[in-house]
């Protein structure tokens, strides 16, 4: 582990001239010109780690992501900062663990007062204050709106932001919305619409956000797609299955092969349960006999499976969209945020971002909603796929990602452009995520590395094409990648640290990984309210402690199933050197800064409504005038 420290301003101010120098010297050698390298991180939200077909994927159409695979180098042992969004975005800006930066425990609600610390230094601010980059956030932020908006990424060194500031399931009840009365005042205690929940478009037993949770594991996981490992499934959880090993994220429960659940193949496949004597057909369920009729399909991604029907009614969400570029103030454009049309203005205006900075250097952050629950897709994906509202779902971020490549190639910025794409979502199944690195002329197309990285590692590695150190006024938990990316060495790592999702001290800390062993000392847990429908996920569930502690070899068991027997000969040295890990972690600066998350007001929530007036004498978020909608413009 490092220990790095340095003033801010000259940090900022040698990454500037330091990226300035690399990008002249391999730009220059390459007859390209002297433009520093541009930028681009393309971030999908809980996808899992065999969801796209070139990680193994057997019914996944994921034609861009698999392009992008083949011209890049793949990552194998990838690592989100977290299991839940915030810690994981603030890990990817910040290159520190969330305990470092404060974004803890769990993740940033609407009423949420704080955000993101204006003392973490973030790779726009790095690149923007010394460099004069061009830069931009299209998608979800989730590190915080606060009670004047003062934690919104125009903050954080982005020159301009449109997206949604947290996740497109959180609506709260006590926030603006649409009704079927009318536009309703924004303070607490507004009445909810009948037809409205808190956790709209899924059912309260079976739902699509279920195959992320990791219900009923350990006996139902996700297949990992490296090594083609799909079971069979029994007849008592054919239904859950579909769902749950469909992906992973939010629950740590969640682990990473299936053993009684098998992913399911295209359209009229069917495959033998445990039992030996039924057969499941991909798109007909007990829950939905109807589901292999256009009509029953349909119905099914709107009830069972929770997509959002373009063509129903009810596929809007009551959250706002944010539209802000330098020259105007931060503006609500949409409340609700109609996600049927999002996926399209995303893309067009992370187009436009590039199209305008093509002869300049540039950053752009597309932090795509998808695959975040509720699952979504609009009318140009909806009912395209054999993979059902996953694969509807997956098909637009896949699309998305092809028309920012695409526009990459066409302007000719092939050889200009560093492109990271990645995932946020302690099972292996919880937190190992697809990670593909791509630079053409500087990374060989077509390689696979099984060192071990993480979300942790993108700023280090941005700073290190710039040839310069890490600022040393801080402790960073991440490393530089520029081994493994471009001289195909070992990366500087070989251990990770697990921390709960709703971490608050060092007894959060779950599990580490050495080379190819991960202890966990505590396994269980979550973050999920006490009435959660998913049982497994509740914050109720117990966490188990274990002493000894569980040790598995990842290479030889990463579905975590059989744990080294502590009377082997080498579990006790193996022990040892986690432990020495762990006590070298507690002596890092700084391990627990202050916790930004707890602090809430319900005032506080984002709010554009025609009706409402200032609600706080505390000058909390007053509520814009009107609602402009700007998807027509695009």
């Amino acid at each position: 582990m490092r220990r790095t420290m340095m003033t801010a301003q000259r940090v900022l101010l040698l990454a500037v001239v330091a990226v300035a120098l690399v990008s002249c010297c391999v730009v220059a050698a390459d007859g390209q010109g002297s433009k520093r390298p541009n930028i681009v991180i393309l971030l999908a939200d809980d996808l899992g780690y065999g969801d796209i077909a070139a990680y193994g994927h057997p019914t996944s159409n994921t034609p861009h992501l698999d392009r992008l695979v083949q011209e890049g180098l793949k990552f194998l042992d990838f690592y989100s900062a977290s299991p839940v969004c915030s810690p994981s975005r603030a890990g990817i800006l910040t290159g520190r663990y969330q305990t470092r930066n404060g974004v803890y425990p769990g993740v940033f609600e609407p009423q949420s007062l704080l955000g993101l610390p204006h003392s973490e230094i973030t790779i726009a601010e790095a690149l923007k204050e010394h460099h004069n980059y061009n830069t931009a956030i299209v998608g979800k932020w989730h590190l915080g709106v606060g009670n004047q908006s003062q934690f919104l990424p125009t903050t954080q060194g982005f020159d301009q932001y449109t997206g949604i500031p947290y996740s497109h399931d959180m609506p709260d009840p006590a926030d603006c919305f649409r009704s079927s009365a009318g536009d309703l005042p924004c303070f607490p205690g507004t009445p909810p619409d009948p037809m409205r929940t808190t956790t709209p478009f899924y059912t309260a037993d079976h739902d699509a956000h279920a195959r992320r949770t990791g219900a009923h594991a350990p006996t139902c996981k996700y297949g990992h797609g490296m090594e083609g490992n799909f079971t069979a499934v029994t007849t008592a959880t054919q239904h859950e299955c579909l769902s749950l090993c469909e992906q992973h994220s939010h629950c740590v429960a969640v682990q990473f092969f299936a053993r009684e659940c098998r992913m399911f193949a295209r359209t009229g496949d069917t495959f033998p349960l445990a039992s030996g004597n039924v057969c499941y057909t991909r798109h007909t369920s007990s829950l939905n006999p109807s589901a292999t009729t256009a009509a029953g399909r349909a119905a099914m991604h709107l009830g069972f499976k929770g997509v959002l029907d373009p063509v129903a009614s009810g596929n809007e969400v009551e959250i706002p969209l944010y539209r802000y570029e330098s020259s105007s103030a931060p503006r609500i454009v949409e409340q609700p945020a109609n996600l049927s049309t999002i996926d399209r203005l995303y893309t067009q205006t992370a187009i436009d971002f590039i199209e305008k900075s093509k002869d300049e250097p540039f950053f752009l952050y597309f932090a795509m909603q998808h695959t975040h629950h509720p699952d979504y897709a609009g009318p140009d994906f909806f009912n395209t796929t054999d993979r059902g509202m996953m694969g509807d779902s997956l098909f637009a971020l896949d699309w998305s990602v092809g028309q920012i490549m695409q526009t990459i190639r066409d302007l000719n910025l092939d050889n200009d452009t560093f492109v990271f794409f990645t995932c946020s979502t302690t099972w292996e199944g919880g937190q190992r995520v697809p990670a593909v690195a791509r630079w053409p002329g500087r990374i060989r197309a077509g390689r696979v590395t099984r060192d071990i990285t993480s979300h942790l590692d993108i700023l280090p590695t941005v700073l290190s094409i710039a040839d310069i150190p890490l600022p040393t006024d801080r402790y960073y938990d991440g490393t530089d990648m520029s081994p493994i990316l471009f001289h195909e060495q070992p990366g500087a790592r070989d251990y990770y640290f697990y921390w709960a999702a709703n971490v608050a001290n060092m007894s959060d800390l779950q599990a580490v990984r050495w080379r190819e062993w991960k202890m966990h000392f505590k396994t269980g847990g979550s973050h999920a309210p006490n009435d959660y429908f998913v049982p497994s996920c509740r914050s109720n569930t117990s966490v188990t402690t274990h002493d000894p502690p569980l040790l598995f070899n990842l290479y030889h068991d990463p579905g975590e199933h059989v744990p080294l027997d502590s009377t082997d000969p080498k579990f006790k040295f193996i022990v040892a050197k986690l432990h020495a890990l762990v006590d070298e972690l507690k002596d890092t600066p700084g391990l627990f800064g202050h916790a930004q998350i707890p602090p809430s007001n319900p005032l506080a929530q984002p709010c554009c409504d025609p009706t409402c007036r200032q609600r706080h004498p505390d000058n909390l978020n007053e509520c814009c005038r009107t609602i402009t909608s700007i998807n027509a413009a695009v």
